[in-house]
C-alpha cells in the first residue's frame, strides 16, 4: 500500500479500505449548506476539473436535485459511476420509511445505488427503535440500493447497542473531527472495532455548523486560529490545506469531508500531497483547546429520546472539553 501511495500524485486520488470491501475516497466535497445555483457548479468543478471523487449528500440538506443535476452532467462527461462514491443520509424524520426515502435520494440524485448511506443522527422523530432502522438499513444492501450502510453523529455507546442485533457491519461512523475536536475517544475506538472513521467539517468552520446558538457551540473559527495562521504562513499554504494535511497526517486510512463552494478553494484543497507537516508542527495541532462545535443542543428535548447534551453523547464523553 505504501508503495502504491508513493506513485499517487493527488489527494483526490488517495481511497481507504472499507470493512465490507471496496474503497472510500480520503477527501469528500461536502454539500451542507451549499446553495442550490452554487452547489451545481461546486460539484461539477471539483469532479471534472479537480478529480474529486467522494460527495457528500443528505436529504436535509435540500439541495439533492441540483448535486442529481450536476452528477447528470459529470456521468456525460466521461466520468463513469464507478469512479464515484456518493453518500446519502437518512434524516431523523424518515426511521420509519428508510427504504422510502432512500429511493427518494436516489431518484433526486438519479443514481440506481449509493455508495453510502448513513443514518444521520440517532434522534427517530417517531417510531421505530433505532434497531429497526437499522435493520431497514440492511434490507437497503440486499436490495442493492446501497453498497455500504453506517451511521453518523452517534456515540460509541449507542454504536455498540446497535451491534447487539445488527446482522451486516457498521462499515463507516461520520462523526465531526478537526484540530479542534479531535474527537479520539471515538475515533480510537472505531480504529478498535474495524469501522472506518469519516471526519465531516474538517476546516472547523462555523459556516458549515448551521443556524448560529442552535447546533453550534459558538466561539472563534478555526481558520482564525493564531496558531495554524502562524503555521500555514511559515508553509506557503491555507489554513485549509494545512488543516486537510493534518488529517491526512494524523489517519493515513482515515478520509474527510471539505465544504468549500468556491473553484479556487476547492482547487486548492486538492494540493495536500507533496509536503507535509512536521512533527512539531502536528505536536501544534493536536494540542489546540477543545470544543465541539456541533453540539446537537437543538435535537434536546424534556419528551425526550435525549434530555441533555450528555444524554445525546453520552456520560462518558468529554463533550464540552477533550484531553
Amino acid at each position: 500500500m505504501a508503495a502504491a501511495r508513493e506513485n499517487i500524485q493527488c489527494v483526490c486520488d488517495l481511497r481507504a479500505p472499507l470493512p465490507r470491501g471496496g474503497t472510500i475516497p480520503q477527501l469528500g466535497l461536502g454539500t451542507w449548506l451549499a446553495g442550490k445555483g452554487d452547489v451545481m457548479e461546486a460539484v461539477r468543478y471539483a469532479v471534472l476539473e479537480c478529480g474529486i471523487r467522494h460527495i457528500d449528500t443528505a436529504s436535509v440538506y435540500g439541495n439533492e436535485a441540483q448535486v442529481g443535476d450536476a452528477l447528470k452532467e459529470v456521468l456525460s462527461k466521461g466520468v463513469s459511476r464507478d469512479q464515484l462514491f456518493v453518500t446519502g443520509k437518512l434524516w431523523n424524520s424518515d426511521h420509519a420509511r428508510v427504504e422510502d426515502a432512500c429511493r427518494n435520494t436516489l431518484r433526486n440524485l438519479g443514481l440506481d445505488y449509493l455508495d453510502l448511506y448513513l443514518i444521520h443522527w440517532p434522534i427517530p422523530t417517531a417510531e421505530p427503535a433505532l434497531s429497526e432502522t437499522w435493520a431497514s438499513m440492511e434490507r437497503l444492501v440486499d436490495l442493492e440500493l446501497v453498497r455500504a450502510i453506517g451511521l453518523a453523529n452517534f456515540s460509541h455507546k449507542k454504536i455498540e447497542a446497535l451491534q447487539q442485533t445488527a446482522s451486516k457491519p457498521i462499515s463507516v461512523i461520520q462523526a465531526e473531527r478537526h484540530p479542534y475536536w479531535l474527537n479520539q475517544n471515538l475515533v480510537n475506538w472505531a480504529d478498535a472495532h474495524g469501522i472506518h472513521f469519516s471526519a465531516y467539517s474538517a476546516l472547523g468552520s462555523h459556516s458549515s455548523m448551521g443556524q448560529k446558538g442552535v447546533h453550534q457551540a459558538g466561539g472563534p473559527e478555526l481558520v482564525d486560529d493564531p496558531r495554524l495562521c502562524a503555521l500555514a504562513a511559515k508553509l506557503g499554504k491555507t489554513v485549509q490545506q494545512v488543516c486537510i494535511r493534518w488529517a491526512l497526517q494524523a489517519r493515513p486510512q482515515g478520509s474527510l469531508i471539505a465544504k468549500s463552494t468556491k473553484a479556487e478553494h476547492i482547487k486548492n484543497n486538492c494540493d495536500c500531497l507533496g509536503w507535509s507537516l512536521s512533527d512539531d508542527d502536528m505536536q501544534v495541532l493536536n494540542n489546540l483547546p477543545q470544543r465541539r462545535m456541533l453540539t446537537g443542543q437543538g435535537f434536546l428535548s424534556q419528551e425526550g429520546p435525549y434530555k441533555t447534551i450528555a444524554d445525546l453523547w453520552d456520560k462518558d464523553e468529554k463533550y464540552a472539553t477533550q484531553a
